[in-house]
């Protein structure tokens, strides 16, 4: 056949014609010249590799660090998008947890919360008054004694004479001033803390054990617990608020979630993990 019956061909020309479509399509089509192989850097990110850098830095980065810092998530990039392409990220509980943590501090951050108002800053106070509450206070006199049965002595004594025999000595101060239950369990143990904090003010009591030995101790004055004002704890509200906010956002993106997704969980899960939420 020659040349020219050849370009006459109606046969060459639907194999030219069609060649020629599926090579458009293939173009405008994303899934045909492989995305997956594609890493695109934005003005967005460039912009939020910025702004982190700020807020980190208290400053702007400079030409070299703003490089750096682009040349650090290009390689990044890459790294994590040849990771999934080889499926690392599968059956891998580290990468799971930090995706998952991953998205959470996303949907936090565009959970789009305002400031709250004074009204609801007010209410979430009054709707968590227990969580401000100042502790109950304590000012004491210890005595030490290494040995359950001197204390005792010690303490038979002080009922005749009035007058407490010397302690042992020990590493810790005599005295504590204005402590609150925490502060005397951190210094003595939580089973000290909790039996001094139902003796009678203004008398001797005692032994007492803690984690060193046995006390002998005078209560001088109890402040009972009170609610702190409004003013003293605001900045923990606002705190505790926005938590609160973020939190709410987090379980109701999930809820979304779940109804986005079909949940398959196999028969013999299903007692230990029990109803979906």
């Amino acid at each position: 056949m020659t040349f020219t019956k050849l370009i006459r061909e109606p046969l060459l020309h639907f194999a030219l014609v069609g060649l020629f479509l599926f090579a458009v399509y293939g173009w405008t089509q994303p899934e045909l010249h492989s995305d997956e192989r594609v890493v695109h850097i934005t003005s967005s990110e460039v912009d939020w590799l910025r702004n982190t850098w700020e807020r980190q830095r208290q400053r702007p980065p400079d030409e070299q660090e703003l490089r750096g810092l682009l040349s650090d998530y290009l390689r990044e990039k890459l790294l994590a998008r040849e990771a999934l392409a080889l499926g690392l990220d599968e059956d891998d509980i580290i990468v799971r947890r930090r995706l998952a943590q991953k998205m959470e501090f996303l949907v936090r951050d565009t959970a789009g919360l305002a400031e709250p108002t004074a009204e609801e800053l007010q209410s979430y106070y009054q709707a968590n008054a227990s969580k401000y509450t100042q502790p109950a206070r304590l000012s004491l006199t210890h005595v030490y004694y290494k040995h359950e049965s001197d204390a005792v002595a010690a303490r038979s004594e002080l009922g005749t004479t009035g007058v407490v025999p010397e302690g042992d000595a020990i590493m810790i101060e005599c005295e504590f001033t204005d402590a609150d239950a925490q502060g005397i369990a951190a210094v003595f143990g939580p089973d000290f803390s909790a039996a001094v904090a139902s003796l009678d003010v203004e008398t001797w009591a005692g032994p007492v054990a803690s984690g060193y030995g046995y006390h002998l101790v005078h209560i001088h004055q109890r402040t009972a617990a009170q609610p702190a004002e409004f003013d003293e704890v605001r900045d923990a509200v606002m705190e505790d608020w926005y938590r609160t906010q973020q939190d709410d956002a987090n379980r109701r993106y999930l809820a979304d979630l779940m109804d986005a997704y079909t949940v398959i969980v196999d028969e013999d899960v299903k007692p230990v993990m029990g109803p979906l939420a």
